[in-house]
């Protein structure tokens, strides 16, 4: 069994497989290398010739065409490379032959249809028969050093398996240079892409193989050629049926592979278009509910006017203002979303003073109507955070506005700013109802709202906090709350400081 020669594919079909952008004739270490074999294959097959040329004669002749029609039955492997089924007959002729003549009757019988026809370059064609030649000469060349076809069988059991073993060395040395070079990987994975099946079953196999073509030697010299015709074609049939079947075994388990994973993708996507419809539907009542009393608030100013005290008209524009911001946080929320991919937003973070990013959080929220209490130790005056700022904003504005809307009116909402060593420490506290235990896993889900009549006064879409841990997280900080029914909750979350 060769495992080789016919790695020599056309460079548009090595192209097409491995490197599209890469003709592997530019490759001077790959064209060296195989003129370096060739050139002594040529020197063998024309000493050969030339010094005994009736060792030519018909039986050698048959044994050559047979060679010929086997490797009409290649079996591909890693990268197109193919393997042959003639080893056996590899091993027959080097036990008969001289190893000069052998490896010139396999640089003659080694043959690739894909020569007729010019898909295989006269370089590669000329290096896939002289490395079979090479494997040849070698097995031969052991094989008489330790003994002949005449010996008794043991003496030829053993010198054969040695042979074996040299020939394989030879073929799969030059092979995994050849395909290192080529396809530019380590000399160690070509080696073990170029096995079929697991290394026990083939080594296990190759030495069967070996002993075949072993038996094959003897059945010719004692009843012909004839006779190992009948035995190794079937034997050949039956072998190349085995490879196909685990080629298709291999290709089932790919294709398997790939459905799951086709599968799995198509499921992500439904449970994605699920999400993006929610949060449509979602989005739309909130933003619909907002323009609804914009325009009955707006339509009661406009033929009302004169009908209404002043009381109620302040009243009907504090709608107004309340909806107005309510529509940007739908906005600002809408973005978010759309922005953030599976691993979520992605911040461009800078140097920013903490200083100026509460004061401009508060400036955001207009102070929370003077409900707001900031808190700034000491020891945070000139500190820098590592923040994206129009990102960072809308982490304070959710947690401020959430405070501000989940507690009593009037209530004072504290924001508070404790540096550590590594970062630095936000917290909004508010005097609300608190939050009970059970539910403060649920807040930083998507759509995620608590129970509760403030909650049902507070409308929003659930989205505020889930935002808000998706950008301190792409912060590489964290977020969390700490709450206690009937006093009050605080959200916290830390930015990196900047160290430089």
């Amino acid at each position: 069994m060769r495992q080789h020669a016919r790695r020599g594919v056309q460079a548009t079909q090595v192209s097409e497989v491995s490197e599209p952008s890469a003709d592997p004739s530019e490759r001077p270490a790959l064209i060296v290398f195989e003129v370096g074999v060739i050139l002594p294959a040529l020197a063998i097959l024309i000493y050969a010739i030339a010094q005994n040329p009736r060792a030519f004669h018909t039986g050698l002749l048959l044994w050559m065409a047979l060679i010929a029609a086997v490797d009409l039955l290649p079996v591909s492997t890693w990268h197109g490379i193919q393997m042959l089924l003639d080893f056996p007959l590899l091993m027959s002729v080097a036990m008969l032959y001289s190893p000069s003549t052998a490896a010139a009757a396999l640089f003659i019988a080694s043959f690739d249809s894909r020569e007729f026809n010019r898909r295989v370059a006269l370089i590669r064609a000329l290096f896939n028969r002289s490395q079979v030649a090479a494997s040849a000469l070698a097995a031969s060349a052991t094989f008489h050093a330790l003994g002949t076809v005449h010996d008794n069988a043991g003496q030829i059991v053993l010198s054969g398996l040695t042979a074996i073993a040299v020939g394989y060395l030879v073929n799969a040395g030059l092979v995994a240079i050849g395909a290192s070079l080529l396809y530019r990987e380590r000399l160690s994975t070509v080696v073990r892409r170029l096995r079929i099946g697991r290394p026990i079953e083939f080594l296990v196999s190759y030495l069967g193989l070996g002993l075949i073509g072993i038996v094959a030697a003897e059945l010719y010299l004692k009843a012909g050629f004839w006779v190992v015709l009948f035995v190794m074609i079937p034997l050949v049939l039956a072998r190349q049926t085995f490879f196909r079947s685990l080629a298709l075994e291999n290709a089932r388990q790919q294709l398997a592979a790939a459905y799951e994973t086709e599968r799995q993708r198509a499921e992500d996507l439904e449970r994605l278009d699920r999400r993006k419809a929610e949060l449509s539907q979602i989005l739309t009542h909130d933003f619909l509910h907002a323009a609804a009393t914009l325009r009955t608030a707006s339509t009661a100013l406009l033929h009302k006017w004169e009908e209404i005290d002043e009381g109620e008209r302040l009243q009907v524009i504090g709608w107004i203002e309340r909806e107005s911001n309510r529509l940007k946080d739908l906005a600002e929320h809408s973005i978010a979303i759309m922005q953030m991919d599976a691993d979520g937003p992605m911040p461009s973070p800078r140097p920013e003073h903490v200083a100026d990013l509460v004061k401009e959080a508060a400036d955001a929220t207009n102070g929370l109507d003077g409900r707001l209490k900031i808190y700034i130790g000491n020891d945070a005056d000139g500190v820098v955070v590592q923040a994206d700022r129009s990102r960072t904003l809308q982490v304070f504005r959710n947690l401020l506005i959430n405070a501000a809307a989940y507690s009593e009116p009037g209530t004072p909402v504290d924001l508070e700013v404790v540096p550590r060593a590594g970062d630095v420490v936000f917290t909004v506290r508010d005097r609300g109802p608190g939050i009970a235990p059970e539910h403060l896993d649920r807040l930083f889900r998507r759509f995620s709202r608590l129970p509760g009549p403030l909650s049902e006064s507070a409308p929003g879409s659930g989205l505020g906090l889930f935002i808000s841990r998706q950008i301190v997280d792409a912060h590489g900080g964290r977020i969390w709350v700490e709450s206690e029914p009937g006093k009050g909750s605080a959200f916290s979350f830390t930015l990196l400081r900047d160290e430089a």
